[in-house]
């Protein structure tokens, strides 16, 4: 067979190829743990390493004392926590108008995002989905998480750690407010967003441990915590049990019960290591 005709057979196999096909929207920076992807239309996870590509439509996810941190080609930043699960749903970049519009569904766990502020040109947007609540931002740094409750429903959890986050229901829209510097919110099962609550310096520094690489988890603080009876979400809210972040023996509690819930309070010490709780009560 000739050259050419052999160079218009390889080129018709690569355009046959679904990976081939697909967008490149960015590169995993750090891995650490169990994390897994399925690229669209595979149906088998992989393990995923840094320096892997991150394609549209790839569905991530983080095993028990996992962590992953993507770099998005508009130079934002996607850090899953543990046991976390997301897709890219959409992650359109046009670097002439200096305008992105991106979008991640988060079906578990926890996401921290750092929006870049290179493209936020007129009509950019970033948002974060989940089952009941849509977090949208500009030049935002800002978590989400899954708050799994034990009657099956969810909350969903989003604080601003800097930057101005709009979060409304995602069945009624008009449910919304903006969270700002330091705030929370929750929405909860019957679309209502409640008000915003401050958070302390140190329940910052905790939303931002629980995604950040590396990650130990403490096997001893894990033990003392399934005796609690108490739902412990620095795992990436499924009900787990963890350590928030390296060095640290703290983990994020919430009592499950029913109607909205309130922020995160510090909580007295209850051992010789200072230890500050964050608690949602649904009264």
């Amino acid at each position: 067979m000739r050259p050419l005709k052999w160079l218009g057979v390889l080129l018709l196999v690569l355009a046959a190829s679904p990976l081939h096909a697909a967008q490149v929207v960015g590169d995993v920076t750090t891995a650490i743990g169990q994390v897994q992807v399925i690229h669209e239309g595979k149906g088998q996870a992989v393990a995923v390493k840094s320096g892997a590509k991150v394609y549209f439509q790839d569905q991530i996810t983080t095993g028990a004392a996992s962590r992953v941190k993507v770099l998005l080609k508009d130079e934002s930043v996607l850090s899953l926590g543990e046991k976390s699960r997301l897709t890219i749903d959409k992650a359109v970049f046009d670097p002439s108008e200096k305008k992105r519009n991106v979008a991640a569904y988060l079906f578990s766990g926890s996401v921290r995002a750092i929006v870049g502020k290179i493209f936020s040109g007129v009509g950019s947007t970033f948002e974060v989905h989940t089952d009941n609540a849509v977090a949208s931002a500009r030049g935002t740094h800002f978590i989400v998480r899954i708050l799994e409750m034990a009657d099956g429903t969810i909350r969903t959890l989003v604080g601003s750690i800097s930057g101005d986050v709009l979060v409304q229901s995602r069945d009624d829209p008009s449910q919304s407010v903006h969270v700002m510097d330091h705030q929370v919110t929750v929405v909860g099962g019957d679309d209502r967003v409640a008000l915003p609550e401050e958070l302390s310096e140190r329940e910052v520094e905790q939303m931002i441990e629980e995604t950040e690489p590396p990650y130990e988890p403490d096997v001893a603080e894990a033990g003392a915590s399934e005796d609690t009876g108490q739902t412990v979400l620095g795992t990436g809210g499924r009900g787990g049990v963890g350590n928030t972040g390296e060095g640290s023996n703290r983990g994020t509690l919430y009592e499950e019960n029913d109607g909205l819930a309130t922020p995160p309070i510090a909580q007295e010490p209850v051992s010789d290591i200072t230890e500050v709780e964050l608690r949602v009560l649904f009264p």
